[in-house]
């Protein structure tokens, strides 16, 4: 219940009594409460800036998922945080400009360790304590936005190979298209010698010389690394930490000098 109370005088301004005024507002708290619930469970991730200042003032549960960042990080933020900093000048520009229910298309946004993911956003006008705001909603579009990547990149090598370059170009190109999709990976590819039960190094740009040496003429054969196996047994050999995966045993110190931590390898067959 919420009351208001107002003194009443006489003429001569003689407190005569108190008016007072109650009224039930049961419904009033149980819509904020929905309220609250809504935008804090919401599985969208949304967040609420001021417009004067850009500061982040509200932030839900899949807004820290998909950022990385603690509520009490992301209230020290700014709107512009988000953004790579060649984008942020326009977000400046582009803010005060926006007035009741806007797409604002899609944007590259920064995660906390400073990767990159692909939104969509939305947003609305709010107030918030007081304060002229809006709220934002936003959808992650990174897997679609890898898929039109790769098929991009599928286009492009295709259009290769149609003009006859050489198959060492054309998996080199591979290699990278895969790394520039997946950030921080280090791909290589390995073809089975014609002659030996062997792998002979066919692209592999982003390894180191020594560790690409060591590799080429892998023998073949269950626990000869990820490759070695995939290549006997025709099925995915998955490292998840190549210190302890038995396979890697007599790699591990060249596995370390090179910087690789995990391995999976797919085996590829061929018609024949």
């Amino acid at each position: 219940v919420q009351t208001a109370k107002t003194p009443v005088h006489d003429r001569e301004g003689r407190l005569l009594g108190v008016l007072g005024v109650a009224r039930d507002i049961s419904e009033l708290r149980r819509a904020e409460e929905e309220y609250r619930w809504l935008f804090a469970r919401n599985p969208a991730p949304m967040y609420v800036y001021t417009r004067e200042s850009l500061r982040i003032c509200k932030v839900n549960e899949a807004f820290c998922r998909l950022y990385g960042y603690s509520e009490a990080e992301s209230l020290r933020m700014q709107l512009t945080d988000l953004y790579l900093p060649e984008d942020r000048e326009r977000v400046r520009t582009h803010v005060p400009q926006l007035r009741g229910l806007a797409d604002l298309g899609q944007w590259r946004h920064l995660r906390r360790g400073g990767s990159v993911v692909h939104v969509v956003a939305q947003s609305h006008d709010i107030r918030h304590e007081g304060a002229e705001g809006r709220m934002v909603v936003i959808t992650d579009v990174s897997e679609l936005e890898r898929s039109r990547r790769r098929d991009r990149q599928r286009l492009a090598l295709m259009e290769r190979m149609s003009r006859g370059d050489a198959l060492d170009i054309l998996l080199s190109q591979l290699v990278r298209d895969h790394e520039s999709l997946f950030p921080g990976s280090l791909c290589s590819v390995l073809l089975r010698d014609a002659d030996e039960p062997v792998l002979r190094l066919a692209a592999a740009p982003s390894l180191p010389d020594f560790y690409n040496q060591a590799v080429d003429g892998l023998p073949i054969g269950l626990g000869n690394g990820s490759c070695g196996e995939a290549a006997f047994t025709g099925h995915r050999v998955v490292a998840t930490d190549v210190e302890e995966h038995p396979n890697w045993v007599d790699f591990r110190e060249l596995a370390r000098r090179a910087g690789v931590r995990s391995c999976w390898s797919e085996p590829i067959v061929g018609s024949g």
